[in-house]
């Protein structure tokens, strides 16, 4: 697991509670930030292809018909090209970014919870 001097110190103060969601969301904030914009990008992106791939479509038939060039397919790959660029580049920040630091308490979080909820309300 990766730990920087920023999570390693908020974790060793007070304020952190391993029993709280809370305090691993303001543990992780930027990390979490990173995914959800990276997240919300791939999405919109994904619009991207198939837009793409219909003004492609609709320029070849003008080139055939004589009325569009070389050039502007051209144009429209490079910028499909470029927007699929983007659209991967996100994926991976969503994918790989966060995967690694989500902390193990997160993971048994249900777990704590539980064991919590079973302390508190005895039978």
């Amino acid at each position: 697991m990766f730990f920087t001097k920023e999570r390693v110190s908020f974790m060793a103060n007070n304020k952190f509670r391993s029993d709280r969601v809370l305090s691993y969301f303001q543990a992780e904030w930027k990390v979490l930030l990173a995914v959800t914009v990276s997240g919300l990008i791939y999405n919109l992106g994904l619009l991207a292809g198939p837009w793409f791939e219909g003004k492609m479509a609709a320029c070849l038939i003008d080139i055939l018909n004589g009325k569009k060039f070389f050039s502007d397919m051209l144009a429209l790959a490079l910028a499909y090209v470029l927007a699929i660029g983007v659209v991967q580049s996100s994926r991976y920040i969503k994918r790989f970014n966060g995967i690694p630091f989500v902390p193990q308490k997160l993971r048994n979080f249900p777990a704590i919870l539980e064991h919590r909820k079973i302390q508190t309300n005895p039978l």
